[in-house]
């Protein structure tokens, strides 16, 4: 690694960082040929993280990171880029290590490097770097011109805002339809209650908790504004009668009357009975992303 290279972790961009950061992410599309390079520009939860990590050389801004949780309680994603004139020269390992040093800070053992599906080199990085092969997801984002409100064909749930008296319905739900711990499930969900980009809906049958959906927004009106669809579950009893559905459909509607930039949700790349739900609803692949697993 050149001893030039100057590492920047801040807790919220600078004007400045954030123009050096779109420039940045400009030539790398433009030179490896990409429709998209997602950038996560949030602050970080508390003062004391860093949600973005930069690397100089000199002045000139060659590396960059970002990283990226829907909740507190969320293993950390890791997405960057580097310049292609300095790639294979140290720079990028030294924004890997950066973002070890960060998730140590935060309590964490791992965090998943994303690459490009679109642009190989990335995951031969990754496994350059010792990282472990985990999933690929799908990107999906609603197409306004393709949602159609769906009209149930069977008893219709009764859909609600959740909240913290809710936790327990909430806390079934997850740990059947994801096969997750409850007691464990329950102490995250009560931490993205607390959260103000975290709104929860539950659908509720003959009084009875049967489904959930999680929405995690980010940005602040007016500014544009992103949502991701998430924990979105729907108890094994009850799965394939369309209140899966009924819940999607109802949220996206409520989502696009709001005048967000983007409503996206993200699906595993083998699960095509949620891959043809979501399309059904409207939504469509943006881009396909692969996961590797770090250790800090």
């Amino acid at each position: 690694m050149k001893d030039a290279y100057r590492i920047v972790k801040t807790h919220a961009l600078t004007p400045r960082q954030t123009l050096e950061a779109e420039q940045l992410a400009q030539v790398c599309r433009e030179r490896d040929g990409l429709a998209e390079l997602p950038l996560f520009m949030e602050p970080a939860q508390t003062a004391d993280e860093s949600n973005q990590i930069l690397c100089y050389e000199g002045e000139a801004l060659i590396g960059f990171i970002s990283l990226f949780s829907l909740a507190p309680a969320d293993e950390i994603e890791a997405v960057g880029m580097t310049h292609p004139d300095h790639r294979r020269k140290g720079a990028g390992r030294a924004l890997v290590e950066a973002t070890k040093a960060e998730c140590r800070l935060r309590g964490g053992d791992t965090f998943l490097l994303v690459c490009l599906g679109a642009f190989p080199v990335g995951a031969i990085f990754a496994e350059t770097i010792g990282g472990t092969y985990r999933f690929s997801e799908y990107r999906m984002e609603l197409n306004p011109a393709l949602f159609t409100p769906y009209t149930p064909q069977n008893e219709a749930l009764l859909l609600q805002s959740a909240d913290v008296q809710d936790l327990d319905g909430l806390a079934s739900i997850q740990a059947a339809a994801f096969g997750s711990g409850e007691e464990e499930g329950r102490r995250t969900l009560a931490k993205w209650l607390e959260e103000p980009n975290q709104r929860f809906t539950l659908g509720l049958l003959n009084g009875e908790a049967a489904g959930m959906l999680r929405v995690s927004t980010f940005g602040t009106p007016p500014d544009a504004r992103v949502a991701y669809i998430c924990s979105f579950g729907v108890l094994p009893a009850y799965q394939g009668r369309g209140y899966g559905r009924q819940i999607l459909s109802k949220t996206a509607g409520a989502l696009l009357a709001e005048g967000l930039e983007s409503i996206r949700i993200e699906v595993n790349v083998e699960n095509s009975n949620a891959l043809s739900l979501y399309k059904s609803c409207g939504f469509e692949e943006i881009s396909e992303y692969r996961y590797y697993e770090i250790t800090a």
